[in-house]
Protein backbone atom coordinates (compact mmCIF):
# COMPACT_ATOMS: atom_id res chain seq x y z
CA UNK A 1 0.00 0.00 0.00
CA UNK A 2 0.98 4.03 -0.28
CA UNK A 3 1.89 3.70 3.92
CA UNK A 4 4.70 1.48 3.62
CA UNK A 5 6.23 3.32 0.73
CA UNK A 6 6.09 6.67 1.85
CA UNK A 7 7.55 5.18 5.31
CA UNK A 8 10.18 4.17 2.68
CA UNK A 9 11.06 7.32 1.25
CA UNK A 10 10.21 9.53 4.58
CA UNK A 11 11.68 7.97 7.19
CA UNK A 12 14.42 5.52 5.06
CA UNK A 13 16.26 4.68 8.14
CA UNK A 14 13.77 4.34 10.71
CA UNK A 15 12.23 1.68 8.34
CA UNK A 16 15.87 -0.29 7.47
CA UNK A 17 15.82 -0.20 11.53
CA UNK A 18 12.21 -2.16 12.13
CA UNK A 19 13.48 -4.36 9.24
CA UNK A 20 16.73 -5.10 10.78
CA UNK A 21 15.02 -5.25 14.44
CA UNK A 22 12.60 -7.92 12.91
CA UNK A 23 14.88 -9.96 11.43
CA UNK A 24 17.04 -10.25 14.26
CA UNK A 25 13.87 -10.51 17.02
CA UNK A 26 12.10 -13.49 14.74
CA UNK A 27 15.34 -14.95 13.17
CA UNK A 28 13.77 -14.79 9.02
CA UNK A 29 15.47 -12.92 5.79
CA UNK A 30 15.27 -9.56 4.81
CA UNK A 31 12.48 -9.80 2.22
CA UNK A 32 10.19 -11.64 5.39
CA UNK A 33 11.30 -8.83 7.39
CA UNK A 34 10.48 -6.04 4.59
CA UNK A 35 6.77 -8.16 4.01
CA UNK A 36 6.30 -7.80 7.71
CA UNK A 37 7.27 -4.41 8.13
CA UNK A 38 5.03 -3.46 5.03
CA UNK A 39 2.01 -5.10 6.60
CA UNK A 40 2.81 -3.59 10.05
CA UNK A 41 3.00 -0.17 8.52
CA UNK A 42 0.31 -0.38 6.59
CA UNK A 43 -2.43 -1.54 8.92
CA UNK A 44 -0.21 -2.72 13.06
CA UNK A 45 -3.88 -3.69 14.22
CA UNK A 46 -4.40 -6.37 11.51
CA UNK A 47 -0.83 -7.52 11.32
CA UNK A 48 -0.72 -7.81 15.59
CA UNK A 49 -3.70 -9.75 15.16
CA UNK A 50 -2.25 -11.80 12.79
CA UNK A 51 0.37 -12.37 14.65
CA UNK A 52 -1.30 -13.32 17.86
CA UNK A 53 -3.12 -15.99 15.70
CA UNK A 54 -0.22 -17.25 14.40
CA UNK A 55 1.66 -17.89 17.87
CA UNK A 56 -1.56 -19.38 18.85
CA UNK A 57 -1.62 -22.46 16.42
CA UNK A 58 -3.36 -20.26 13.59
CA UNK A 59 -2.35 -19.66 9.82
CA UNK A 60 0.86 -18.47 8.95
CA UNK A 61 0.48 -15.58 6.39
CA UNK A 62 3.05 -15.32 3.92
CA UNK A 63 3.73 -11.38 3.86
CA UNK A 64 6.73 -11.80 2.22
CA UNK A 65 4.83 -13.15 -1.13
CA UNK A 66 2.01 -11.16 -0.79
CA UNK A 67 0.37 -10.09 -3.72
CA UNK A 68 3.00 -11.63 -5.92
CA UNK A 69 0.24 -13.66 -7.96
CA UNK A 70 -0.36 -13.31 -11.44
CA UNK A 71 -3.74 -11.92 -10.83
CA UNK A 72 -3.05 -9.61 -8.05
CA UNK A 73 -0.07 -7.74 -9.99
CA UNK A 74 -2.72 -7.81 -13.09
CA UNK A 75 -5.23 -5.68 -10.99
CA UNK A 76 -2.82 -3.49 -9.25
CA UNK A 77 -1.40 -2.51 -12.40
CA UNK A 78 -5.06 -1.90 -13.55
CA UNK A 79 -6.02 -0.21 -10.95
CA UNK A 80 -2.16 2.15 -10.80
CA UNK A 81 -3.13 2.80 -14.73
CA UNK A 82 -6.95 4.01 -13.55
CA UNK A 83 -5.75 5.96 -11.13
CA UNK A 84 -2.72 7.67 -13.17
CA UNK A 85 -5.06 8.71 -16.28
CA UNK A 86 -7.27 10.00 -13.36
CA UNK A 87 -5.27 12.31 -11.43
CA UNK A 88 -3.45 13.04 -14.69
CA UNK A 89 -7.00 14.21 -16.50
CA UNK A 90 -7.86 16.00 -13.61
CA UNK A 91 -4.30 18.14 -13.18
CA UNK A 92 -4.40 19.13 -16.94
CA UNK A 93 -7.97 19.76 -16.49
CA UNK A 94 -7.65 22.35 -13.78
CA UNK A 95 -4.54 24.01 -15.24
CA UNK A 96 -6.50 24.43 -19.12
CA UNK A 97 -9.56 25.39 -17.66
CA UNK A 98 -11.19 22.24 -18.31
CA UNK A 99 -13.09 22.43 -15.07
CA UNK A 100 -13.74 25.90 -14.73
CA UNK A 101 -17.67 25.70 -13.97
CA UNK A 102 -16.68 23.02 -11.49
CA UNK A 103 -14.22 25.23 -9.60
CA UNK A 104 -16.67 28.36 -9.99
CA UNK A 105 -19.69 25.74 -8.57
CA UNK A 106 -17.22 24.76 -5.33
CA UNK A 107 -16.58 28.17 -4.76
CA UNK A 108 -19.81 29.53 -4.70
CA UNK A 109 -20.93 26.87 -2.30
CA UNK A 110 -18.15 27.14 -0.23
CA UNK A 111 -19.23 31.05 0.34
CA UNK A 112 -23.00 30.61 0.72
CA UNK A 113 -23.67 26.58 2.22
CA UNK A 114 -27.46 27.89 1.73
CA UNK A 115 -27.04 27.59 -2.38
CA UNK A 116 -27.39 23.56 -2.33
CA UNK A 117 -30.91 23.87 -0.98
CA UNK A 118 -31.53 25.49 -4.26
CA UNK A 119 -29.94 22.89 -6.46
CA UNK A 120 -31.99 20.57 -7.90
CA UNK A 121 -29.86 17.20 -8.30
CA UNK A 122 -31.59 14.04 -10.05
Amino acid sequence: GPSPFIQRLINKEAYDQAVLKYMASELVDRKEAQGNMDAYFDNPNDWAFQKIREKKGGFKKDYANANTDPKSLVLIGTWTGVLIWFFSDLIGGLTDGKYTNVVETVNKISEDPSILDKMSFP
